[in-house]
């Protein structure tokens, strides 16, 4: 009977103290709110506990604000609680001695003392669990929120069972659980020329536990289909099977729409350089020959009727003869500037050696203008060995060519290595280029004098310009009319990897 009393106490207890809890929110807000209710149980139920005529398992009878004090933030609340009632207890006893019996008090307070603390700490440790649960679910929510990525579980795959989070749907263009999540949900959004290829890699990440990351698209709730990153890692029972898998999606649909647009711009180049080859056949060909028959027939007339022609008829078929050979030669000249490049294979290049040759090459312009070449210790690149021969041979025979008529022409090819590139300096001290006439100079075609004043085409420096920008560097001039020029070009380090 004092048993079945004591249990019908402590459950009174209980319901007297949830039913005296305060809301939610309130018990939210903090432990301090709490406290007058714990105080309220605790006080009911010593005082229940007064009103028993006999020894009973009192212990008992205190589950009752433990339980209560599960609702604590705290952890060691709940053992606070638990010292409150040890002592509750033995003021309880100590009153109860002489109607027990000082053994029976004694049994009585410790096995009450012994079933708080149990209960107590079995209260204490289950607390400890759930928060820490608690905080792991907070800390997922708040990753999740706080992501640009949409993350989705695939909680059991057996049973297939997923959640996604509100900004999977969001990416998607829909609200919150606006679609059902499930395999087949996925599949439908899935485009078809993605599905085999994606669910392959899926099945190979659970067989072979290879990584699971490709790109995808999923059809947004617009009606368009956009590009998405996708990532996810299974986890394996012991047997090796698939339990449970995590994954993100990530917007990539603006970068893959750029690539797209790239590749399209690639075939476009493609195409202009096949007709740019064409062009080049044609003129290689078609183009020199009218200029081969023109030459030929004015040496012909000119051999024929010699004694016939006065001097400004002989004057006509020199300028005839001179307009022809310049054609030929910006034909060649052209021919020459669509050929660079054709060889993209970069080779080791010693430009010692290159200089060496291109000297030699110059050697009879340079006899006759006497000119005086210096150059310092130039280094080893990774480069396009005959079009590197080029610039430097442009370069130098500019710089000889463009020079003051009481002048010696003097030219100094000057290395500096510096963090990132090597930088080459063509310095001399011709004629100099007046500054808003720098940038034009490297144009095709573009000549700063007349034809009677320095021979050429006008096509040198064009050339360099594309051999530099074909290395990766740049070329540019410092001048000052009458003080000489400084062609500077670069090769980056990165063309030696």
């Amino acid at each position: 009977m004092a048993v079945h009393t004591s249990i019908g106490f402590m459950l009174s207890g209980t319901a007297l103290g949830l039913i005296l809890l305060p809301k939610r929110k309130s018990i939210n807000s903090g432990d301090f709110d709490l406290w007058p209710y714990v105080i309220i149980i605790l006080l009911t139920v010593f005082l229940i506990d007064m009103q028993i005529p006999q020894g009973v398992a009192v212990g008992l009878l205190y589950v009752a604000p433990l339980v209560t004090s599960w609702f604590f933030r705290k952890r060691r609340n709940i053992l606070l609680v638990a010292a409150i009632c040890n002592i509750l207890v033995v003021i309880d006893i100590f009153l109860a001695e002489e109607r027990l019996g000082p053994v029976a008090a004694t049994f009585n307070q410790t096995m009450s003392i012994l079933s708080i603390w149990v209960a107590g700490l079995i209260l204490y440790f289950l607390k400890r669990a759930a928060q820490k649960h608690e905080d792991t679910e907070l800390k997922f929510k708040l990753a999740v929120q706080g992501t640009t990525a949409g993350v989705w579980d695939w909680i059991s795959i057996e049973e297939d069972r997923q959640w996604w989070s509100p900004k999977f749907f969001q990416l998607l263009g829909y609200a919150d659980n606006e679609i059902q999540p499930s395999l087949e949900s996925f599949r439908k959004l899935l485009h078809p020329n993605d599905s085999e290829h994606t669910f392959k890699i899926v099945d190979r990440h659970f067989t072979r536990r290879t990584p699971f990351l490709t790109e995808y698209r999923l059809l947004h709730k617009s009606g368009k289909y956009k590009w998405f990153l996708g990532s996810g890692q299974a986890i394996w029972d012991e047997q090796g099977k698939p339990l449970r898998m995590v994954g993100t999606i990530i917007d990539i649909n603006s970068r893959k729409l750029a690539e797209v647009a790239e590749q399209e711009r690639t075939l476009e180049l493609a195409r202009k350089n096949r007709e740019l080859e064409e062009f080049t056949y044609v003129a290689s060909h078609d183009l020199q020959e009218p200029v081969r028959t023109i030459s030929s027939f004015v040496e012909l007339f000119r051999q024929t009727y010699a004694d016939k022609l006065d001097d400004e008829a002989k004057q006509y078929l020199d300028f005839m003869d001179g307009a022809s050979k310049r054609s030929q030669q910006l034909i060649i000249d052209l021919l020459d500037y669509s050929r660079i490049g054709k060889n993209k294979e970069f080779e080791t290049v010693d430009m010692n050696q290159l200089m060496h040759s291109v000297l030699t090459d110059l050697s009879v312009r340079i006899n006759e203008k006497q000119a005086q070449i210096t150059h310092d210790e130039l280094p080893v690149v990774k480069g396009l060995n005959t079009e590197l021969r080029l610039l430097l041979q442009n370069l130098i025979s500019n710089a000889i060519k463009f020079t003051k008529p009481d002048e010696t022409p003097s030219v100094n090819v000057h290395y500096e290595q510096r963090k990132k590139d090597h930088l080459f300096t063509v310095a001399d001290n011709g004629i100099g280029i007046d500054q808003k006439y720098q940038d034009r100079i490297f144009v095709i075609f573009k000549r700063l004098h007349g034809k009677t004043e320095y021979e050429g085409t006008g096509i040198g420096l064009a050339h360099c310009k594309k051999i530099v920008e074909l290395h990766g560097g740049r070329i540019w001039v410092t001048s000052e009319v009458g003080k000489g020029s400084s062609f500077h070009f670069t090769i980056p380090m990165k063309t030696e990897s």
